[in-house]
Parts: C-alpha cells; sequence; structure tokens
C-alpha cells in the first residue's frame, strides 16, 4: 500500500479572504457546499470534518487543532476551493533511501510560519506547506539530481515531482502538499 499526495499552489490571499474570516454567509453555508459532511443520526449533528472547516473559518491557522486528522481534511477542502491543484500522484511508496527529494517534499519540515496540524498518530505532518523560496531551492535540487545521472531521470513520481516544482515557479508561488 502507498501514500497519496495531493498537491495545489499556495494561494495565501485567496485563503486568508476564508481562514479566520468568520464569514457568516460561509459558515451558515457549509454543509450546503460540502453535503458529504454531515452524518445521519437522529440529533443531527456534524461530523468532524464539518467543524473543522468551522473552525478554520471562525479561528484561521490557530495552531490549536483537537482533531487534526479532520482539520488536514478541512484544509484540503478549502484548498480544493480556492486554490489551484497543481496535480497527485496515488499508490506509491518510497522511503528516504530510494528517493530523498520525494521524502523532503512530503515530510520535511519547510520553513514556513503557518501553523499546520500535525497528524499525531504517525508523528509526521499529514500536510505540509513550501514557501516559494523552498519551492526554488528543491527545484534546483531536482535540477541537480538529473544532471548528476547525465540523463533524464525516468521515474514517474521524479517527473510529477519536477513538475509541480515547475507550475509553482512559474506561478510564483509555493506549494501545499497533502497526503494520505
Amino acid at each position: 500500500m502507498g501514500y497519496i499526495i495531493k498537491v495545489y499552489t499556495d494561494e495565501l490571499e485567496s485563503l486568508n479572504r476564508v481562514l479566520g474570516s468568520r464569514d457568516p454567509e460561509l459558515l451558515s453555508g457549509l454543509p450546503e457546499q460540502d453535503p458529504d459532511v454531515l452524518i445521519s443520526s437522529e440529533d443531527g449533528w456534524r461530523n468532524e470534518r464539518t467543524a473543522a472547516l468551522r473552525k478554520l473559518v471562525e479561528a484561521g491557522l490557530d495552531g490549536n487543532y483537537s482533531r487534526p486528522g479532520a482539520t488536514i481534511r478541512a484544509l484540503m477542502v478549502l484548498c480544493e476551493k480556492h486554490c489551484t491543484s497543481v496535480g497527485d500522484l496515488d499508490h506509491f511508496r518510497y522511503d528516504q533511501e530510494d528517493f530523498p527529494e520525494l521524502w523532503d517534499f512530503q515530510f520535511k519540515d519547510s520553513s514556513t510560519d503557518l501553523q499546520l496540524p500535525v497528524d499525531l498518530d504517525h508523528g509526521i505532518p499529514a500536510v505540509n506547506h513550501w514557501p516559494t523560496k523552498d519551492v526554488l531551492q528543491l527545484q534546483e535540487r531536482m535540477r541537480k539530481v538529473e544532471l548528476a545521472f547525465r540523463k533524464e531521470y525516468t521515474h514517474g513520481a521524479f517527473h510529477a515531482l519536477k513538475s509541480w516544482l515547475d507550475k509553482a515557479a512559474d506561478q510564483s508561488t509555493g506549494l501545499f502538499v497533502f497526503y494520505e
């Protein structure tokens, strides 16, 4: 079994209009915007992801996450609505020795000021943010890896990562990286 990675540009201006906005219209519309978040029960409680979406709209990324998994999925919902998807990669598995660049992209703590939730069950972040300057540094590292092989690296994951970095660099944005 492998991981699934979803990558979005970090359109922070657009996200910041939502995160911590306390927008009553957005808050009242959450279940209609994401209908699969309701659970079927007599008392009508919303599930954890709806609660996490509500908390992100009310408080933003405040670092106080009682259910980090739900918060991560809620942030992914917001990125799906307010950011550009650059790609995804399903069912792959690598360790640090196999493909250190992809490992770093997923798991390395980037130099971001965002207080992102951490998946406590696994001890690693389930969402990571790569600011533009870090994207450019990793992009350069990928070029050096390709030059070291003196031919085009043929692995699909390598090309996917390189493509994501190139798209972000072309748009002068960073990236949000979600993985499960």
